[in-house]
């Protein structure tokens, strides 16, 4: 299961954390892990190329977290709303938890 978590405060997301594996597929074919993977860096890549921005992050082995700066409150809601559609078509493979 994907394990998506975010934090927000004021209505300001503060932060995404994102860990796991859906299990819908085996590793290399796994639809839904390469949305989100895809979802993730993408937005990276993009958010660096087009606004360089100072996104931090925190990768780990099946793990990733992106935290809010005063420079990136865009890059987290565009990451919000991309992984927010994935996990309606999702629910049974993808945990979504907001506090």
């Amino acid at each position: 299961m994907i394990n998506i978590e975010v934090q927000s405060s004021n209505n300001i997301i503060r932060n995404i954390s994102i860990s796991g594996h859906s299990d819908s597929a085996e590793k290399s074919k796994d639809l839904i892990c390469a949305g989100v993977s895809a979802i993730c860096f993408g937005s990276i890549n993009y958010f660096i190329e087009i606004h360089n921005p100072n996104i931090q992050t925190k990768k780990e082995d099946n793990y990733i977290e992106f935290m809010n700066s005063s420079k990136n409150k865009n890059f987290l809601y565009f990451v919000y709303c991309q992984l927010k559609t994935l996990y309606n078509s999702f629910t049974n493979n993808i945990n979504w938890h907001e506090k």
